[in-house]
């Protein structure tokens, strides 16, 4: 396995206290001449700019155009710029792991890369921690499931979901959510036993609903001009933060659009 590649900085010394402190482009490297190779890199940063420019419909024009000037610019000042290895000795996994998160770190506005790197996955710690400790649970409870969609702007979904109180996640689950009369006849039957009907609110992945959090977790108590009354769990969640998995928990349960039931609530409504 080759661990020849590395990754460098380009670095503006007239700009030491902006927001990246001069850094204006990273790139990924291999090799051992770095003299030699990292001596091209601006003027590579320059080519693949204009070649945005001419080219490239997944970069608007202007922000290639105010890149390139800015690497033009430079280019006639040598003294001006240098260039640090920021980690060499890497495998390209690495290397491209670190050119990504190092562009994520700096801001790619900030910097005159077109894109981000490799794999950009910058998100909150509370997001990461949250998905890092779920746990995949089976469903054997009475369980209505819906995938939650439209609540959050910018950002880590995630982490957007984490902040909102309950009954606004509520809202939103309960919005995108129709029932057949069957499913609320034997819903509203069981409300009223020991045994009633947990509503689960599942984030949405990029990937599908598969592996989705658990993002809310409430009792139904009943159902009032045309919708479901809910309350939070009274118990510690049994499901919040977890992932769902089927009842004998060999498969992953997968909630289509719109609601899906547990199956002993699928027993209970086709017997209706």
């Amino acid at each position: 396995m080759r661990t020849d590649f590395y990754v460098y900085l380009l670095i503006d010394n007239t700009d030491a206290t902006g927001p990246t402190q001069g850094v204006f482009y990273v790139g990924k490297g291999s090799g051992t001449r770095y003299a030699d190779h990292l001596h091209q890199a601006l003027w590579a940063a320059s080519d693949a700019a204009a070649e945005a420019l001419d080219q490239r419909s997944d970069v608007p024009a202007q922000e290639a155009r105010t890149k390139l000037e800015r690497i033009t610019t430079l280019q006639q000042r040598p003294g001006d710029f240098r260039v640090d290895v920021l980690a060499d000795g890497l495998t390209e996994r690495e290397a491209l792991l670190v050119e990504s998160a190092t562009i994520d770190l700096l801001g790619l506005a900030n910097l005159t890369n077109l894109v981000a790197g490799h794999r950009s996955d910058r998100r909150p710690l509370h997001s990461v921690t949250l998905n890092q400790l779920a746990q995949p649970l089976a469903l054997t409870d009475h369980a209505a499931v819906v995938v939650i969609s439209g609540l959050w702007h910018e950002g880590d979904q995630i982490e957007e979901l984490g902040r909102l109180e309950p009954a606004e996640v509520w809202e939103n689950a309960h919005q995108i959510w129709a029932v057949a009369a069957a499913a609320r006849d034997a819903i509203i039957t069981l409300a009223a036993t020991d045994e009633p009907v947990r509503l689960l609110a599942v984030h949405k992945t990029t990937g599908g609903v598969l592996g989705g959090l658990v993002m809310g977790e409430w009792f139904i108590q009943d159902h009032q001009d045309g919708r479901f009354l809910a309350h939070p769990t009274t118990a510690p969640a049994k499901y919040l933060h977890n992932r769902l998995r089927t009842a004998d928990g060999s498969a992953a349960f997968k909630p289509q659009p719109g609601v899906a039931y547990s199956d002993s609530l699928k027993l209970l409504i086709g017997q209706r």
